[in-house]
């Protein structure tokens, strides 16, 4: 809990007027992990507005974090990121993927095959997780340092799950469609999902990076023909 005081129209620095519980203080620190998703290196009063919280605690929060390898300060500077040891964590995680050990070799094959960056990915809720992404072994490396969730309605392989899972495509119609740019579906979209349950050759154009088109394909379960990818 928080209260801030000052003038009228002015924004005024808050000042903690409760401690945190314990369950709060866990979800307010992994919160804060969450404002690294978007950007490279935060200072603690970015953290702190984007919490809603005082700059004391985003302080505490962040010192806790670094103390267990989480996040850490980087030298000479007042900024931090993530933590050697969140990264650690993240490698066992994707490691220990089985999905993804028995896609690699495919995914390698498709790459050579096509010569393009291909992926793999799986749907949560209304987005899409990429497990895994091979770049191009020619031309420009592609959604290289993106983030590995993106809405289902923004991406290829989203658009092609969707078609074929209805809990996939109502989890995104709860969820709503925020643009990413300027050809991301705003609304509605159903139309999309029938352009592409309708295509022997499921496709579309990626809607979640600007000047980046993608084609994805999916199989349905054992014994199902899968849609031919290109």
């Amino acid at each position: 809990m928080t209260t801030a005081v000052g003038k009228p129209g002015v924004d005024a620095p808050r000042v903690d007027k409760a401690p945190m519980t314990t369950v709060q203080s866990v979800l307010s620190a992994l919160d804060l992990l969450d404002c690294f998703a978007q950007e490279e290196e935060l200072g603690v009063t970015q953290i702190a507005n984007r919490l809603g919280v005082a700059k004391s605690t985003a302080h505490r929060l962040l010192s806790t974090l670094c103390a267990r390898g989480m996040a850490e300060q980087i030298p000479g500077s007042s900024r931090y990121r993530l933590g050697l040891h969140l990264y650690e964590l993240g490698q066992l995680a994707q490691d220990r993927v089985p999905l993804r050990h028995t896609a690699l070799p495919l995914l390698e094959e498709l790459r050579i095959l096509t010569g393009q960056t291909v992926h793999l990915s799986i749907a949560d809720g209304p987005d899409v997780v990429f497990l895994e992404r091979l770049q191009t072994l020619r031309g420009i490396p592609l959604l290289g340092d993106r983030q590995r969730r993106m809405p289902t309605h923004t991406t290829s392989s989203g658009k092609v799950l969707a078609a074929f899972d209805s809990e996939v495509a109502n989890a995104r119609l709860a969820a709503g469609f925020p643009p990413m740019t300027d050809r991301t579906i705003p609304a509605g979209p159903r139309s999309a999902v029938c352009r592409v349950e309708r295509r022997s050759r499921p496709s579309e154009g990626t809607a979640g990076a600007e000047a980046v088109t993608g084609a994805a394909g999916t199989r349905t379960g054992p014994g199902s023909p899968a849609p031919q990818d290109r």
